[in-house]
């Protein structure tokens, strides 16, 4: 049976029946330093850092594989994002180099401040994500990608695509946006738009933002995803309900399977204010 478990806030909300019925509780949020972590990560065995260095992703497959994203303060003012690999299960870290060169400029880019998403595909596969307005105009997320398990890295710019990436049970890689992917099937070589669907629960306005987050897929099909229910001509400081949503079609439409109160403290663009984890 699968389980569910959606963090909103300072609640948690579990279900060990695949939605069918649910539990509450009150959880702590984490801070906002703390890391996300997929997989069965020790943190005492990550690679050794300075008093400056914040870590931001953790993803360790069960074959060993791991890639750990961390960001550093330099001045006071500035960041360096770092990444590392792990081929056997977290014993041995290995820091990769992560300036592709840019296919415009033809040079290497400049060092990223902040990633603000990890995907890793399969072993070596690994995708990452962030802002930077500046680097070419217009531009909002940036996206690269390695085959080789970090040693070169391939650019790509997605225009207005937000940096939230996910992985499809197939090995797809899905950049989120409002009502659709920019997806890849070839390991991030080549990138395409393909459009999904979101049904809304009954009187809610279906023209609202269709933006999913923390989308996981847990088999051939089935996948569930988080959505944010913006208030649409209520005060600006009324809180949006957060709706659970399932597709068995492998993400092209989306169903609710509950609704639940918006989060009492944070943000809810904030890590760690918004979480859902299915086993």
């Amino acid at each position: 049976m699968i389980r569910i478990r959606v963090g909103i806030g300072q609640h948690e909300h579990s279900s060990e029946d695949g939605g069918t019925t649910w539990s509450h509780r009150l959880r702590e949020v984490p801070p906002r330093h703390t890391p996300v972590v997929h997989g069965d990560v020790d943190l005492t065995r990550l690679p050794p850092s300075s008093k400056e260095t914040c870590w931001d992703f953790v993803t360790l497959l069960p074959c060993g594989f791991g890639v750990a994203v961390d960001h550093q303060r330099m001045d006071g003012t500035k960041a360096h994002a770092g990444v590392f690999v792990t081929i056997d299960g977290a014993e041995h870290w290995h820091k990769r180099d992560t300036k592709p060169r840019l296919p415009i400029l033809r040079t290497s880019s400049w060092k990223v401040e902040r990633f603000e998403s990890l995907a890793v595909q399969t072993p070596g596969v690994v995708a990452l994500a962030w802002e930077d307005p500046w680097i070419f105009e217009g531009s909002q997320s940036h996206i690269i990608c390695t085959r080789d398990q970090g040693e070169s890295w391939e650019y790509h710019c997605l225009g207005y695509a937000n940096p939230y990436l996910a992985v499809d049970y197939g090995g797809r890689l899905l950049a989120l946006n409002d009502g659709y992917y920019i997806e890849s099937r070839d390991g991030g070589s080549t990138w395409s738009k393909s459009n999904f669907n979101v049904d809304w629960p009954e009187g809610y306005n279906k023209k609202r933002v269709a933006l999913l987050r923390h989308v996981s897929f847990t088999e051939a099909d089935l996948g569930y995803a988080l959505i944010v229910h913006w208030p649409s001509g209520s005060p600006r400081d009324s809180l949006p309900d957060v709706g659970l949503l399932i597709s068995t079609d492998n993400g092209m439409r989306w169903n609710h399977l509950q609704v639940f109160e918006g989060p009492n403290i944070g943000d809810i663009n904030e890590r760690h204010v918004l979480d859902l984890r299915v086993t």
